[in-house]
């Protein structure tokens, strides 16, 4: 059996002595594509930042295991666990426009990273770049690398992180709401895009998302998250035919289709109710 690219044991996360994320657990295969689903406030994102080492200031995080690409990140140093970090990881952000340097022209932003760990000379990390932005299918990509990010629309800044991303060639990609606040097609776009990527590259991606639809498209799995508690881990075929915990059957049933009756109220999650299944039913994975 291949190693996991990504595991996490016990992982929990607290801010002046509040829980913020209980003790999950899972793991990402290579080549796998894993999403995380629930609601704002779930955790979803705070796990995502915790597993690459960029949780705010006052914000903890404890584990019993946390290891990329073979390596226990607690183990290294911090001159290692930055190289690790930034050559076997990558992160797509939710909003390109604060993500980008405002003040930088689009091809530094792209060889920063090369340049940084010792791995390119300046004339391989720009042919690099304009390989990643042909790759994400932006055109005249030698225009782009003198560009400003304010000069791009939306999705062709989104565009521009996810060829960030393939700067290291890394082992695993995290996409944290790539698609929000992108019209309908930019977000199948950029959907397309990142399966692309998974099948031509074979990297690993964790996708981060509330939109249970977008995930069951791209996803081998999907990880579901309520209130801080890892509550279920299914196939996409699971979860699309309504297996599952109760609460992950709420979320499929709250997502309109063309079937749905529109004379009745869409589904609605009950907090009280579903505090009481989750405490009933277990957080155990």
């Amino acid at each position: 059996m291949t190693d996991p690219v990504l595991s996490v044991e016990g992982l929990s996360i607290s801010a002046a002595g509040t829980a913020l994320v209980r003790d999950v657990s899972f793991h990402v295969a290579p080549g796998e594509v894993v999403g995380v689903v629930g609601e704002s406030g779930s955790g979803k994102t705070l796990t995502s930042l915790a597993i690459a080492q960029l949780l705010p200031r006052g914000v903890e995080a404890q584990s019993q295991k946390l290891e990329l690409a073979g390596r226990e990140l607690s183990t290294l140093s911090e001159h290692e666990r930055r190289f690790h970090l930034g050559t076997k990881l990558s992160m797509v952000f939710q909003d390109p426009m604060s993500s980008l340097n405002p003040a930088m022209r689009i091809g530094a932003q792209l060889i920063e990273g090369s340049l940084a760990h010792g791995r390119l000379s300046r004339s391989e990390a720009r042919d690099r770049a304009l390989q990643a932005l042909t790759d994400v299918h932006i055109p005249r990509p030698e225009r782009v690398l003198r560009q400003h990010p304010h000069s791009l629309s939306g999705g062709m800044r989104q565009r521009v992180m996810i060829a960030m991303a393939l700067m290291q060639q890394p082992e695993l990609i995290i996409a944290d709401e790539p698609t929000t606040a992108l019209d309908v097609t930019v977000q199948a776009q950029v959907m397309t895009i990142l399966s692309n990527v998974n099948r031509e590259h074979g990297t690993a991606i964790l996708m981060v998302s509330h939109n249970i639809a977008l995930l069951s498209e791209i996803c081998d799995r999907v990880l579901v998250m309520f209130r801080g508690d890892l509550v279920d881990v299914l196939s996409t075929d699971e979860l699309l035919a309504g297996k599952g915990h109760p609460y992950t059957q709420m979320l499929v049933r709250a997502v309109p289709d063309l079937a749905t009756d529109r004379d009745r109220p869409l589904a609605t999650i009950d907090d009280l109710q579903h505090t009481n299944e989750v405490n009933a039913h277990g957080t155990g994975i």
